[in-house]
């Protein structure tokens, strides 16, 4: 299978990603196929079991249907959940195929029981192969694609049955029924290849499926949930109900037409699907969207239901004719192919995500099934009490249960939907999968404003300003509202609708308002709305001495959006800067605001001023407004303020607004020596913020010989870049990181060399876990190299295993790394690397290896090197000259390094992340019996041990003593973590003298992790395997007691 350029270009505006333009276009073509042959087996068997058996058999058939599609479900659980659907399809469809072929080879030779086969296979197969296609699909593409694939799908779908249709109602006098099976099971076979296309273009390979493929949604969730809540049973009646009124649709139908011939009926049965295929697609392509939008989901719901009981009266009143009948099905079969599938789907809107899934499938699955065998009873006992009622009457009877039904399920879906925006289920589901378009939603969205809980009211709120709707008759009470957050969403509002209405009610909040903040909105809203009227209003507010700050402020910013007064606006912002600089703080924040929304003028020097405030909130204030403003006279002072712990964040945000502007200066930074660490470290959060593909090769070709911890820096910034915009990896340099990835294959084989030359050497220890810690940095670097020219996730899972997995499940990691790499050139380098075997230690040379160490530009690996020198009485050489001074670590700093390598909490934890927290650590010293903290204490300080010891008591009893020297000497770090009080009072042992330790405060540990997310994966890695641990042998304990015997 090829496509054009011009194809793949389409397939990408379709919504195919892109590599998976041969998939999307197989996934199409499989399932035109598929939909054609579907018309043609259902046709003939249709035809052939009504040409030669009594229509009165047809409701054992519905339930003979329902219980073969659910025992071929349950047949299907275990390879689903052990293989990939797409495998499962590919080894099921050819049996498929030959089981359709046998069933008509049978009717052809007239073997008993074969009609009722027939119709069963022909019936069954439909939902078993669907299953597995749409299964597939979803493995196929992720969730963004397949929304915007599954429409093109589902209409290639439609396509086929009007194909399939017309070809049928063509041919019919030509060929007998029974030939369309015969084609269909070869049409099956030729859509198999396309299965292959399909996985050999899908985001992973191999046979087993992957974890996130295997972990299904859980039946067990809808379950519990329906149990619990009255709207999933009324939606799952109302799908039961359709699944019916479809059967008894379809008796009368096939009953009708119960008389004519096999060719004949063959011809009817074509037509209809080529009709009702045709109208279904013109609904789905344009229709449905736009009915929706207008009048709303239920009255969308009632459409098809309506136009059934209509075709179902004129069927009454014109007993024994052919087109109300032929009518009533294309009418009731164009809702089940497009109108009532779409707004049944969207009844799934009040549904949480966490359990829609599973509730859906046992919707979808077990109910809509149990509505068709339903149908079948009903059908049989009918025919045996009431043979008169199977008639054009009970439609409508069905139909007029069906819209009472939907009467009811309005009311509940509006409960449902309200208590989902309202917070009584799970936050996670607030506000998520809601369908705006819909008028029924918006509604019940503005009857939300009225509720007395504000967080309830401004999310209706928040959803409702996204949409058109008007507010501006519940404008008013919205400005009145108790909660200030309420008012100031409803003023966002009122800024953009305008008028003269909202107005008169900003203007009169302005006057009267008494909370600062809504009325500074209030005032700015109105010069958003009018800005020459606003100035002349506010401009004498301006002057006033004990006008509120950001009031001023408003009026300030509402001269400068009027050309006629603007240059007074100029005027007394540069007239206030003395009186702001010697005011309180409040003013210097609502002045920092301000000149971040000034439409014009340079304020560089003067938020570059505010840069030093005394007062953080100002600091911070004035560095947003830095980001808003993108002033190139503010791109160093950020860049500077960016080495300062408590404002990275807000300066690292502010200069990503400049955006491709600094992206040359910001590789610039990166690579210049001369520049301090605690910048640079900023410097590739700052590039991944900015997210381009010029800033993705930035961090590629920046730091090639530098610091490593740096180049981890860069690593993690570059993949997680690529990882969030994968379209930026069409723009890296592949040559570049081809020659990136060889340099750090060279590093592994001299950090390896390094390491054994350093083991046989105790006075190394130290030195020897250090260069083995950078080796496991150095290899993930590498592979996250790797990893932009591959499945990055993958690589990263590997990665991790190499580092941290004991040595069998390293093997397997080395083996999926094999199979994940294929014929990547430098392939085999690494894995000479990784699967060196020569381990041979040689005496002798650990000195030279140290001292080349502690002279090399690694500054980590230079600092405990030179450590290590010093402490066994050898000369230590002087540091590279391109380490500045402040970015050396002192002894001091190793020693604690040392320390806490001890303490288990910091076991997962490289080199690197322990010596940033080790930074973060103050010396205390307390004396013999003096408190450290009690219990009730909040949880504020973790504390390492140094010397002494410490004494811990709970409720005045003592509980136990920690005492250096063991390997427990970090305490108060569970509290540190999750914020409970202190649980037991620790004290100083009184044993000693005193006792010294290491005290680390959580902000400051919080802003490291703020800066270094990754210092959490090696915490929780410790923690979960302390927890695991303790689980064990909880359980062995039990199993242990379980096995005593009884007489014991």
């Amino acid at each position: 299978m090829t496509l054009t350029r011009q194809a793949r270009v389409l397939l990408r505006r379709l919504g195919a990603p892109k590599g998976l333009e041969y998939a999307a276009a197989a996934a199409m073509l499989y399932h035109a196929l598929f939909i054609t042959a579907v018309v043609w087996v259902k046709t003939a068997s249709n035809a052939v079991f009504l040409a030669g058996s009594d229509p009165q058999n047809l409701p054992f058939l519905y339930m003979g249907s329902a219980l073969v599609v659910a025992g071929a479900s349950i047949a299907l659980a275990r390879p689903l959940a052990k293989y990939s659907a797409l495998v499962v399809a590919r080894r099921i469809l050819p049996v498929i195929s030959i089981l359709v072929a046998l069933a008509a080879f049978a009717t052809t030779l007239e073997v008993p029981g074969s009609l009722g086969l027939f119709y069963l296979v022909g019936e069954s197969f439909t939902t078993v192969v669907s299953i597995l296609f749409w299964a597939t699909v979803s493995e196929v593409f992720d969730v963004r694609a397949g929304k915007l694939l599954i429409g093109f799908i589902g209409g290639m779908g439609m396509a086929g049955s009007i194909v399939g249709g017309a070809l049928v109602q063509k041919f019919s006098g030509v060929f007998e029924p029974i030939f369309q099976a015969y084609a269909a099971a070869l049409l099956l076979l030729v859509a198999w290849p396309l299965l292959r296309t399909m996985g050999r273009h899908r985001e992973y390979s191999g046979t087993v499926v992957p974890k996130q493929v295997a972990e299904k949604a859980r039946v067990s969730a809808g379950l519990h949930y329906a149990s619990a809540e009255r709207y999933p049973k009324l939606l799952g009646a109302l799908v039961a109900m359709l699944s019916v009124l479809s059967a008894v649709v379809d008796y009368l139908f096939r009953s009708h037409y119960a008389q004519a011939s096999a060719e004949e009926m063959n011809r009817i049965f074509g037509a209809y699907n080529a009709h009702a295929g045709v109208i279904a697609l013109i609904f789905q392509v344009f229709l449905t969207r736009m009915l929706l939008s207008r009048i709303g989901l239920f009255p969308f719901l009632l459409l098809i239901p309506a136009a059934t009981g209509i075709a179902g009266l004129w069927a009454m009143m014109t007993t024994g004719q052919d087109m109300p009948v032929y009518t009533l099905k294309v009418v009731q079969s164009i809702g089940s192919f497009s109108v009532t599938a779409a707004g049944v789907s969207l009844l799934y809107n009040p549904i949480p995500v966490s359990v829609r899934g599973s509730l859906r499938a046992l919707v979808d699955g077990s109910i809509k099934k149990t509505g068709a065998a339903t149908a079948g009873v009903l059908l049989l006992i009918l025919g045996a009490t009431m043979p008169g009622l199977i008639h054009p009457v009970l439609v409508v009877l069905l139909v007029f249960v069906l819209l009472i039904l939907i009467g009811i399920l309005r009311q509940d879906y509006a409960e449902a939907l309200d208590r989902k925006i309202t917070g009584r289920t799970r936050k996670v589901d607030q506000g998520r999968g809601l369908w705006l378009d819909d008028a029924s939603t918006r509604a019940m969205l503005e009857r939300r404003l009225s509720d007395p809980n504000p967080e309830t009211v401004q999310e209706a709120l928040a959803l409702l300003s996204t949409t058109e709707h008007d507010l501006t008759e519940r404008l008013e009470s919205l400005l009145n509202h108790p909660s200030e957050h309420v008012r100031i969403a409803a003023i966002d509002w009122a800024s953009r609708r305008g008028g003269d209405e909202v107005w008169a009610l900003l203007v009169r909040l302005v006057a009267h308002e008494d909370a600062r903040r809504p009325r500074a909105a209030a005032a700015r809203a109105l010069s958003q709305i009018d800005a020459h009227r606003a100035a002349a209003l506010l401009h004498t507010l301006i002057h006033q001495e004990h006008v509120d700050p950001a009031l001023r402020c408003a009026g300030i910013e509402a001269l400068f959006a009027s050309e006629d007064h603007r240059a007074r606006g100029e005027k007394i912002v540069l007239g206030s800067w003395d009186y702001i600089q010697n005011h309180n703080p409040a003013h210097r924040r609502e002045f920092a605001r301000l000149l971040g929304r000034l439409p014009e003028g340079d304020w560089s020097l003067h938020l570059s001023h505010l840069f030093h405030d005394v007062e953080p909130s100002v600091v911070k204030l004035a560095i947003e407004s830095a980001g808003q403003v993108c002033s190139d006279r503010l791109i160093e002072p950020l860049m500077s303020t960016m080495g300062r712990r408590g404002h990275r964040k807000e300066a690292r945000r502010a200069l990503a607004n400049y955006g491709n502007r600094i992206t040359e200066q910001a590789k610039s930074w990166l690579n210049d020596p001369r520049l301090s660490l605690q910048i640079r470290q900023e410097v590739p959060r700052l590039l991944r913020m900015i997210g381009s593909h010029e800033a993705a090769n930035a961090l590629l070709k920046s730091n090639p010989d530098d610091d490593p911890f740096l180049q981890h820096r860069v690593a993690m910034a570059l993949s997680r870049l690529v990882h969030q915009n994968p379209k930026v990896s069409e723009h890296l340099d592949q040559k570049w990181i081809h020659s990136a990835i060889e340099r750090q294959i060279d590093r592994l084989f001299r950090c390896r060399e390094d390491g054994l030359l350093l083991a046989p050497d105790p006075r190394f220890a130290l030195l020897h876990r250090a260069v083995f810690s950078r080796y496991g940095q150095v290899l993930d670097i590498c592979l996250r190299l790797f990893s932009l020219q591959g499945d990055r996730e993958l690589l990263n899972d590997v990665s991790r295993v190499l580092i941290e997995g004991s040595r069998s499940i390293r093997g397997d990691a080395l083996e999926l790394l094999d199979v994940s790499l294929k014929h990547h050139p430098l392939k085999s380098a690494l894995f000479r690397e990784l699967e060196n075997v020569d381990e041979t230690i040689l005496p002798g040379q650990a000195e030279g290896i140290a001292k080349r160490l502690a002279s090399g530009r690694d500054r980590t690996l230079a600092a405990v090197a030179g450590r290590c020198l010093g402490l066994s009485g050898l000369p230590r050489p002087a540091p590279d000259p391109s380490i500045l001074p402040e970015d050396l670590m002192s002894d001091h700093l190793i020693d604690r390094i040392l320390l806490f390598e001890k303490a288990e909490i910091f076991a997962g934890l490289n080199l690197d992340e322990r010596a940033a927290i080790a930074s973060l650590a103050k010396i205390e010293r307390h004396h013999s019996g003096q408190a450290i903290y009690r219990q009730g204490d909040p949880s504020t300080t973790l504390y390492v041990l140094i010397k002494g010891g410490i004494d811990f008591h709970r409720d005045g009893s003592f509980v136990g003593r920690m005492e250096s020297g063991t390997s427990q000497i970090c305490f108060g770090d569970i509290g540190f973590l999750d914020r409970k009080p202190r649980p037991y009072s620790a004290t100083a042992c009184k044993s000693t003298e005193f006792t010294e330790i290491f005290a680390v405060n959580r902000q400051d540990f919080m802003d490291l992790v703020a800066d270094r997310i990754e210092l959490l994966d090696g915490l929780f890695s410790v923690l979960v395997g302390q927890l695991r641990t303790e689980l064990e042998t909880v359980e062995s304990t039990r199993l242990n007691l379980a096995a005593v015997p009884d007489d014991v």
